[in-house]
């Protein structure tokens, strides 16, 4: 067992049972409280840092609009440091989301996106792993994304300084 004292430390009482199981051995230990140590100091530069949003999407054309509102508000207007990948299973609605991209396009004079189309049933891993396929331009962050999903200038930034190259998280 261990007990902490707020100005002092932290002890520690352990019992160890010897082979013969009627003796025990008994440790004390003391982690006294030290001064803070800095391990590490860097300067983190996201102001480069472009992230992928790929959206799978089948039909849903009426939460797509809400999304891009969305979309148009804080990745647009605030980021400026978005592409958007937008894989759409199926040919019904896809015109919808065409119109909608290209409305986007044209008010804000935004090109950083990618309309994935595929003619088939709706599968998110299989939408997902498309999208992640269709950047060709170096290293990005991607996110991946549901339609439903609502996100704000600050969760892209943690995005940003909580990810590495590279790997999942």
């Amino acid at each position: 067992y261990y007990r902490t004292e707020r100005d002092k430390g932290t002890q520690y009482e352990l019992f160890y049972k010897k082979m013969d199981g009627m003796e025990y051995r008994h440790v004390t230990l003391f982690r006294p409280f030290g001064p803070l140590m800095k391990v590490k100091s860097e300067t983190v530069d996201i102001s480069r840092s472009i992230i992928n949003i790929i959206v799978p999407l089948a039909g849903r054309t009426e939460a797509f609009a809400q999304f891009m509102q969305n979309f148009r508000d804080v990745c647009i207007h605030q980021d400026k440091r978005i592409h958007l990948t937008v894989v759409y299973f199926g040919q019904d609605g896809l015109s919808e989301v065409k119109s909608i991209l290209e409305s986007v396009s044209r008010e804000t004079n935004f090109h950083n996106y990618t309309l994935v189309s595929l003619n088939e049933e709706f599968n998110r891993g299989r939408g997902l792993d498309m999208g992640a396929r269709a950047w060709e331009k170096g290293e990005v962050l991607m996110f991946f994304c549901d339609v439903d999903v609502y996100f704000t200038a600050e969760f892209l930034n943690s995005c940003r300084l909580n990810a590495e190259p590279g790997t999942f998280l």
